[in-house]
């Protein structure tokens, strides 16, 4: 009986770039460029070698041979694009199928790549569900919160800018409410009307705030979700008014209240919600005593009970 030999697996993975193996044309120039060598580089590739085995020998080419040869081209993986893979039948052979081919695996449209792209970037893609966890509370007490306290020298350095803001302001109103009445009509009563905003309560919107109000209530549009869409605007009069300049800017949302994706009109919790609405309706968002007991609020009493270790709650 004969022993069945080992066939040669070949990987047919466009993103894996495999060294050819050599022909006989670089056998050959191997075999050229070895006739040029010194004897001393001979001497000492004889000595190299009778320590190493011949594969190793193989696998690791003389230095002088690398820098000759020219390197082997790389392949860009940017460059490559999946195929679409179809299932046909075989020619001749009847099926009750339809004649279109069957399709298998299709590689998604430059859209759709683009918008997992971006729902990666926001949260990351599982790669392992050995990184998904449950928690639960195990009955002992909860640590002290350890709070930072600042060093003396970035508190003292905050309350003189503070300090140097607030003498410089008193100061520019005291020679501006001599000088430029017009701009402190507001500040003054006018016509037996006590103004709506004291001179002092208005003081640290006006020379505090008001250098930094561009970082304050920013025009947005769309839903602020992980990332969050800004209208552009500027200002010609010191803060004192905006203008839209009508261009967009796209950041990350650092302050939003998105818990777990809530905001997003994308994402698995817009999907759980626009399932959950068909399913139930809006009116289950309602307490009991007006839409009564539903599956939702008995899973809901499950889950309590399960983390905090009790039957039932």
């Amino acid at each position: 009986s004969t022993l069945p030999q080992a066939m040669p697996i070949r990987t047919i993975n466009p993103f894996v770039a495999n060294s050819p193996s050599p022909s006989v044309d670089v056998l050959n120039e191997k075999a050229s460029l070895q006739s040029y060598k010194s004897p001393a580089t001979k001497s000492n590739n004889r000595i190299a070698n009778f320590f190493s085995s011949p594969k190793s020998s193989s696998l690791h080419p003389n230095p002088q041979q690398a820098t000759r040869r020219p390197p082997s081209p790389q392949v860009n993986r940017a460059t490559l694009s999946l195929p679409t893979i179809n299932l046909t039948t075989a020619t001749g052979e009847k099926s009750k199928i339809e004649e279109r081919p069957m399709t298998l695996f299709q590689p998604p449209s430059p859209e759709e790549a683009r918008r997992i792209a971006r729902a990666h970037a926001a949260f990351g893609p599982i790669g392992s569900q050995e990184h998904r966890y449950s928690s639960r509370h195990d009955g002992q007490a909860f640590p002290e919160p350890i709070e930072d306290t600042p060093p003396y020298y970035f508190l003292l350095t905050t309350y003189i800018s503070y300090l140097v803001l607030i003498i410089f302001g008193h100061v520019r109103d005291f020679f501006g409410k001599r000088f430029k009445q017009e701009q402190y009509k507001h500040l003054s009563a006018r016509d037996g009307y006590a103004p709506l905003n004291s001179d002092f309560d208005n003081f640290y919107i006006r020379r505090l705030q008001l250098r930094i109000n561009d970082c304050f209530r920013r025009p947005i549009t769309g839903v602020p979700g992980r990332f969050i869409t800004l209208l552009d605007r500027k200002s010609d009069d010191f803060n004192l008014s905006f203008k839209m300049t009508g261009t967009t800017t796209e950041t990350l949302n650092m302050s939003s209240y998105n818990y777990l994706g809530f905001a997003q009109s994308e994402g698995e919790c817009a999907d759980a919600v626009e399932l959950a609405t068909r399913k139930y309706g809006v009116s289950f968002a309602s307490p009991r005593g007006d839409a009564g007991t539903s599956e939702l609020h008995v899973e809901v009493e499950n889950l309590v009970a399960k983390f905090v270790g009790k039957e039932s709650a």
